[in-house]
């Protein structure tokens, strides 16, 4: 894994060169975001999974924390931390404040293709 940002030039490279598969970021990457998703990926290998399956793993794990939030209405909620989206791009959702993070946006290349996750 290239747990860095902007590496996914870097990672064709690598597949050209046959590594079978790598797991890197299209755009920068928030820190945090990155610490969270290497960590859940890792987990995941540990545990025997595939590398398909442990990157869904931790783009989920990314989705899935939350924070304090008002929402429009003024009450108090727990909102999404992060959005799968480049950080400087901006928020998706609306409704609450405040918004997501851009988390960054992780690529999984391989002999099979170029998976990206849906952007919703």
């Amino acid at each position: 894994m290239l747990n860095a940002c902007e590496t996914e030039v870097l990672g064709e490279t690598l597949r050209q060169a046959g590594v079978p598969v790598v797991i890197c970021w299209r755009t920068k990457v928030e820190d945090n975001a990155g610490r969270i998703f290497a960590t859940t990926l890792y987990d995941a290998c540990a545990q025997g999974c595939t590398e398909r399956v442990a990157f869904d793993r931790a783009v989920q794990a990314l989705r899935l924390v939350l924070r304090q939030c008002t929402l429009t209405n003024g009450m108090a909620a727990k909102c999404r931390k992060y959005e799968i989206r480049a950080p400087e791009q901006p928020a998706h959702s609306s409704g609450f404040e405040p918004l997501p993070w851009g988390a960054g946006v992780p690529v999984l290349l391989s002999a099979e293709g170029t998976v990206v996750p849906d952007i919703p």
